[in-house]
C-alpha cells in the first residue's frame, strides 16, 4: 500500500462527508432540524485483516460522527451512522474473491466464513439500507440520535453548553 491509495481512500470514505457537512449543516443548524447519516459498515466498529485503509478511513468516519452529533445536536441536528455488516454486492463479491485467492480456497467457502461471522448470516442489501436511512430521516426516526454509545463526558459536555440534560 502506498501513499497515495491511502489518501485516495480517506478522500473518498471521510473528507468526502466533511465537505458534505461544511455545506449543509450550517444550514441544518440555522433551521435547528435536520438529520445527517454517515454509512460506516462494521470496518467502522472492527477492522479487518488486509483492509487497514479501508477499515482506518471507516474508522475515522465513526469518530467525525460522534463528534459532529456532539457539536450540532443541541441545535436539533440529529447526526448518526449505520454500520451494516456485508453489504451484496460487485465490490464485497470482489473483496471475497480477493481474500479466497489469498487463502487458497473456493469463493463459496469464502464466502461462508464471512457469513458465519455476521449476526444474520446473510449479505444486507443496498434496499434494506435505504429503507433504514428513511426511516431515521422520518418522523418516526425522531429519537434516534447517534445510536452509537455516547462518550462519558458528553452529559458535561451538554451541561457546559448550556443545554439541558434529556429526560
Amino acid at each position: 500500500m502506498d501513499i497515495s491509495d491511502w489518501s485516495n481512500v480517506f478522500r473518498m470514505n471521510v473528507e468526502s462527508h466533511f465537505v458534505a457537512c461544511k455545506v449543509v449543516v450550517p444550514h441544518l443548524r440555522k433551521q435547528r432540524d435536520g438529520s445527517v447519516i454517515f454509512v460506516s459498515l462494521t470496518a467502522g466498529r472492527l477492522g479487518f485483516a488486509l483492509r487497514t485503509r479501508y477499515s482506518a478511513s471507516k474508522w475515522a468516519l465513526v469518530g467525525l460522527m460522534k463528534t459532529l452529533a456532539i457539536e450540532a445536536g443541541p441545535d436539533g441536528v440529529r447526526v448518526n451512522a449505520i454500520m451494516p455488516e456485508v453489504v451484496y454486492g460487485e465490490r464485497i463479491k470482489r473483496v471475497i474473491a480477493a481474500k479466497a485467492e489469498a487463502e487458497n480456497l473456493p469463493y463459496d467457502e469464502m464466502e461462508r466464513q464471512w457469513l458465519k461471522l455476521v449476526s444474520l448470516r446473510r449479505m444486507i442489501p443496498p434496499q434494506e439500507i435505504a429503507e433504514m436511512i428513511q426511516f431515521i430521516v422520518s418522523d418516526a426516526g425522531g429519537p434516534i440520535a447517534q445510536p452509537m454509545r455516547q462518550p462519558r463526558n458528553f452529559a458535561l459536555s451538554r451541561k457546559a453548553a448550556g443545554v439541558p440534560a434529556a429526560p
